[in-house]
């Protein structure tokens, strides 16, 4: 089936890229400590293949990921939010700030909410997010597109520019499995340790209050 919206289209992989390297960098610590990361996707003893979590009020919010301990409860929320818009900063914001807080506030395990934002997020918008109890690590637009054009894709057009999309879209298409795991680690690499370090110091948290017996 053609793809009508390649804008959007490409934005979208983009999106997984940034997701998959996000599970390649935490699989490892979590894995160390005896944690399990959660993104969804096939899961023994678990229904569907959507990742989400009821709050206390039975509402449902879908989630990127989550990490959990060895009994399954949650304890860090994770959320990977591409943006290249300005104008949509408040949707993309609110919705995340309203599910991280009402789940934390559910599920009282949960020690810390990350979210990943990528593309054009503006500060008020950051500094809204951060008032609800959320981490955040921040990949640039203009760092995004300096990596993809490191493989002949532009990033950068204007909103009503249908063309650029259209061959971006095009040239994304011929990369190989291997040249989109290279875009991933570079679009990750700038924030990697940021994240490396947060997780092992929720895992001490985690072990000083949680988890006495833990190996970590």
């Amino acid at each position: 089936m053609p793809v009508t919206n390649t804008a959007s289209a490409l934005g979208e992989a983009i999106g997984i890229i940034i997701e998959n390297e996000i599970e390649n960098i935490l699989k490892p610590i979590c894995n160390d400590g005896g944690y399990n990361y959660d993104h969804g996707g096939e899961r023994p003893g678990i229904k569907g293949v959507k990742l989400s979590m009821v709050n206390k009020s039975g509402n449902r919010y879908q989630l990127d990921g989550v990490i959990k301990n060895a009994k399954g409860e949650p304890i860090v929320l994770l959320e990977s939010k591409y943006l290249r818009y300005t104008k949509h900063n408040r949707d993309k914001g609110s919705w995340t700030c309203a599910a991280h807080y009402s789940l934390r506030k559910s599920h009282t395990t949960i020690r810390k909410s990350i979210a990943v934002l990528s593309g054009n997020w503006s500060l008020p918008s950051k500094k809204f997010i951060e008032s609800f109890g959320v981490e955040l690590h921040v990949i640039t637009f203009e760092h995004m597109c300096t990596v993809l054009n490191q493989y002949g894709i532009k990033f950068d057009w204007q909103e009503k520019d249908r063309r650029t999309p259209n061959k971006s879209f095009k040239a994304f298409q011929k990369l190989t499995q291997k040249q989109k795991n290279e875009i991933g680690q570079k679009l990750l690499a700038p924030i990697k340790k940021q994240i490396e370090d947060s997780i092992l110091k929720s895992r001490k948290i985690i072990t000083m209050f949680d988890a006495p017996d833990s190996k970590i």
